[in-house]
């Protein structure tokens, strides 16, 4: 049986936008917060072990939604506060054995939540996806592994993405991509629940299609060779192309979609002007 644990005395900041409380009284049992009140308001449970964080602040654990884990970072996330990672590329059979040992106690570390390996990582790359079969082939051997969302990559095409969603969302599961040969628009048209690294915005926020077409042909050069510093327009170059005055109707289009795009999207954009 899991013994109660009281922190007692610390300030508490609950994130939900209310004043920080302070002389603050935890009470966890398992892996629940059973009680949040003022130290001496509410009686504690038998057998508590009482922590003091007088002097201390508390926070709710912290995600981090786009990680490439490796086995040194377990202790590096806890020991920062972050106690859920969202990983967005690894070998399945490792991460997902990560995923599990820590869920029944057996590692110490986050808690996990997978894609394991990308679809349409590229030519040379871990799975070679060049068709809408070979996607569809991939999918449900990730789902069938039991992955918790699917990860699409640069080279997955607007016809790879629509299958991928299909038997995607069939299970539950949501898709997550790094765009490359599609714009944003195309991937949330074809099932994309969510934009790593804002990728495909830039052709989005233009209102010119032969622009939008310009900049991801641009894309799509950059990613056949891959050489990033080469004369030209870059990945970054792009995103300082967008017109602000297409943001508004970008921004409803996302949120009538139910689409989520990751919160680097303003950083990308004020570097790349």
């Amino acid at each position: 049986m899991t013994v109660p644990i009281v922190l007692e005395g610390g300030k508490l900041v609950d994130g939900t936008g209310g004043k920080p409380l302070d002389d603050a009284l935890v009470i966890v049992e398992g892996k629940k917060i059973k009680a949040v009140s003022r130290k001496g308001k509410i009686p504690y449970p038998k057998e508590a072990k009482v922590i003091h964080t007088g002097g201390k602040t508390l926070l709710p654990g912290l995600w981090d939604t786009h990680v490439h884990y490796r086995d040194w970072m377990a202790e590096l996330f806890l020991a920062h506060g972050v106690t859920t990672i969202v990983d967005l590329g690894n070998y399945s059979t490792w991460i997902l054995a990560q995923r599990d040992g820590e869920a029944k106690g057996k590692i110490r570390g986050p808690r996990v939540f997978a894609c394991g390996e990308g679809i349409g990582e590229g030519p040379g790359k871990r799975i070679e996806v060049k068709n809408a079969e070979d996607a569809h082939r991939e999918v449900k051997r990730l789902l069938s592994e039991g992955v918790d969302a699917v990860k699409v990559w640069a080279y997955c095409t607007a016809e790879m993405l629509k299958v991928v969603s299909a038997e995607a969302h069939k299970a539950g599961r949501k898709v997550i991509g790094h765009l490359g040969v599609i714009s944003a628009r195309d991937a949330v048209l074809n099932g994309l629940d969510c934009l790593a690294h804002a990728t495909g915005l830039p052709m989005t926020a233009v209102k010119d299609e032969q622009k939008a077409q310009w900049m991801l042909d641009q894309e799509i050069r950059r990613l056949q060779t891959m050489i990033i510093g080469e004369p030209g327009i870059t990945a970054w170059g792009l995103f300082a192309m967008m017109e602000e005055d297409t943001f508004d109707a970008v921004s409803e289009f996302l949120v009538k979609e139910d689409v989520r795009i990751e919160p680097d999207f303003v950083y990308r954009w004020q570097l790349a002007s």
